[in-house]
């Protein structure tokens, strides 16, 4: 199931938004945030829909359960940390890391990178540089970087294509 984590200037807490089923555009992601997370299905999956939480919602629904999924926990606040100091509007979380799996491996990511992050890198913006060499080092490997609403729209068709 793939998740959406977003913040704005009119939305003071993170929103969680699941790809409706049968979804053939990008529109679903611009919905404001309709309710809370949901129990798992029987498969393990999130239902269709638009799930509306806070970071502790998010932190404690797939971050609390075990050893493993704490330690990815604290890479996805962080990455969120970042996204909010660099101004970036857009975070997408995927992966086991949303499911009920017991073990997820990772949590795959993408951030929609704000217009001006090119400029915070030429003023050695602290949370900028973080990101910059987050994404350059692949290190960790799971976030990658959207630098448009272009290539925003391609990371989400490939993590999540039409089926």
């Amino acid at each position: 199931m793939l998740i959406y984590y977003s913040t704005t200037a009119n939305t003071p807490h993170p929103t969680i938004v699941p790809r409706p089923k049968g979804a053939t555009d990008a529109s679903w992601l611009y919905r404001p945030p309709l309710s809370s997370i949901p129990p798992f299905r029987p498969d393990g999956y999130l239902p269709d829909g638009v799930h509306s939480c806070v970071e502790a919602d998010l932190t404690f629904r797939f971050g609390s359960s075990n050893r493993r999924r704490r330690t990815l926990v604290l890479r996805v606040r962080r990455w969120i940390e970042l996204q909010r100091l660099v101004g970036a509007s857009r975070l997408l979380i995927d992966g086991s890391f949303v499911t009920a799996t017991p073990e997820p491996h990772d949590v795959d990511a993408v951030i929609l990178l704000p217009e001006d992050f090119a400029q915070q890198i030429g003023r050695e913006y602290p949370p900028a540089l973080e990101l910059e060499h987050i994404l350059l080092t692949r290190q960790p490997e799971e976030l990658f970087a959207a630098e448009d609403q272009l290539d925003w729209d391609e990371w989400v068709e490939f993590l999540h294509p039409h089926t």
